[in-house]
């Protein structure tokens, strides 16, 4: 059940990010208002000790609920 849950996690977070990647390409934003994809694993990088913390925060929520 536990790894359901987690792969369920994953899943949703995959689809979020590909479908906001997928609204900048479509409607040609700019990375001002939505960053690229570099830019995301770079701030990803420089902050994953804060990020790991959000995101087992947000894991935690979906396992329990």
């Amino acid at each position: 059940m536990l790894f359901r849950r987690i792969y369920q996690f994953l899943i949703v977070f995959s689809l979020g990010l590909c479908v906001l990647l997928g609204v900048k390409a479509l409607w040609g934003l700019s990375d001002y208002v939505i960053p690229g994809p570099y830019l995301i694993f770079e701030t990803a990088r420089k902050l994953w000790l804060d990020y790991l913390m959000d995101v087992a925060n947000t894991l935690s929520v979906t396992i329990m609920g």
